[in-house]
């Protein structure tokens, strides 16, 4: 009588075939499997290409045309430093410094070239100083 009972479903674990193995809870990745978000791929675009168009090849690009004049004419202007009447003597790269006295300390002034300059008429020497880039007057004793 023992084979007439029924046995209950829900005490049994459901039995994989022989051949495939059961998943375990997350192990059955789908990564990589194409089955995933299609939002940035080519396939299925409406937008066509040109060889698939039907045409012969790439167009060569067109050459810009334009021509740009400035809106206002600028004369060119002579500029002077004032060192055309002066030979250089010495002419180093270097750092100035300047004291703080409230803080007690040395400060950076500026870095650039520094130069001895002699005046060619009354042969006067004077040290002059410009900033790197900017060639701001840093020294002028």
């Amino acid at each position: 009588m023992a084979d007439d009972a029924p046995a209950p479903a829900a005490a049994e674990a459901p039995k994989a075939e022989a051949g495939s193995p059961v998943p375990v809870f997350g192990s059955a990745s789908t990564f990589g499997a194409g089955t995933g978000f299609a939002g940035f791929s080519a396939e299925g675009s409406l937008a066509k290409s040109p060889a698939a168009a039907g045409d012969d090849g790439p167009h060569p690009e067109e050459e810009c045309q334009a021509t740009f004049k400035p809106v206002v004419e600028l004369e060119e202007v002579e500029t002077t430093t004032g060192e055309e009447s002066e030979t250089a003597l010495l002419e180093i790269k270097c750092k100035l410094y300047r004291f703080d006295t409230d803080a007690s300390e040395w400060k950076e002034r500026g870095v650039g070239h520094i130069k001895l300059l002699e005046n060619k008429e009354n042969k006067k020497i004077r040290l002059l100083m410009r900033q790197e880039k900017t060639l701001k007057i840093r020294a002028n004793h």
